[in-house]
């Protein structure tokens, strides 16, 4: 049998499929995951070096970072991409295969081989052929979820950082911008730095994934029955119509940062008074 005879492709066999399913695309995921945290804990390390120091927020590093997290994000993008194309693919010759007659025997091989003069013979697409179709429709379809910054955040606290920098009680237009939004602005007005159910300044702000309302840990845990409370009752935010339970609570981080940044400020105001005081003294 000349090699020129032989099909392109052939349906798989039974006993390949687990070899299918073996192929995978290399998953450097966790190393990139591993690289967004150190990114994370070198922004919470800068943070806390210019508070002690109190000196101006170096807006050089911060930017570099940036640029740092948005190559990691386009990375990790690109490697979520690759396992949705890659399993559209195997998927799509799985099914294009469940099609033909399966090659068992050496008939059945020889039946496949002068399929392309049978018209009647269906012959399977090559698994690079689906591969490649399954790459053009992904390239065009809707771009993956930005899961690298999923929990942490770190895209959006970087881009606010130097917004509430100097003033802690800023209201930001959305805390929670787009990839494409890189003009965080001012909307005007001030965010309260105390719970409104303790009237004391934040300790553990916890804010509600319901309604995006923040309260300290003491205050919500207090309201709601105890930290392992399942009772459900409405937020104690006047004007929400939202009912909450202390599993809708997570620590609101932003809200620690603006508290954390304000009592830096309080501090070094303090200090210049007093530094005044001695010299007119």
């Amino acid at each position: 049998m000349s090699s020129d005879t032989l099909p392109k492709s052939l349906p798989i066999h039974p006993k390949a499929t687990k070899y299918l399913h073996d192929i995978t695309v290399n998953d450097y995921t966790q190393y990139l995951q591993q690289c967004q945290r150190e990114v994370s804990a070198t922004l919470t390390q800068i943070i806390e070096t210019t508070l002690f120091i109190h000196g101006d927020l170096p807006l050089d590093l911060i930017e570099e970072l940036v640029q740092t997290n948005k190559d990691l994000q386009a990375q990790y993008e690109q490697a979520s991409v690759s396992c949705r194309i890659l399993e559209t693919a195997k998927n799509s010759y799985k099914q294009d295969s469940n099609q033909c007659q399966p090659v068992q025997s050496l008939s059945d091989w020889q039946k496949h081989v002068n399929g392309g003069i049978d018209p009647n013979m269906h012959m399977p697409k090559s698994l690079q052929t689906h591969y490649e179709e399954s790459a053009e429709t992904i390239k065009n379809s809707t771009p993956p979820a930005n899961l690298l910054d999923a929990k942490s955040k770190t895209s959006n606290l970087l881009k606010i950082l130097p917004q509430i920098w100097n003033d802690p009680t800023a209201v930001i237009r959305d805390e929670k911008p787009s990839d494409d939004d890189d003009d965080i602005k001012i909307e005007g007005g001030t965010i309260d730095l105390e719970c409104p159910i303790t009237c004391k300044q934040f300790v553990t702000p916890m804010i509600s994934k319901k309604c995006g309302h923040t309260f300290d840990k003491e205050g919500i845990t207090s309201y709601l029955g105890g930290p392992h409370s399942r009772a459900t009752k409405d937020c104690p935010q006047a004007g929400c119509s939202k009912s909450v339970s202390m599993n809708d609570f997570v620590e609101d981080n932003l809200m620690k940062l603006r508290c954390k940044i304000a009592v830096c400020i309080k501090q070094r105001q303090r200090a210049d008074l007093d530094a005044e005081s001695i010299d007119i003294i």
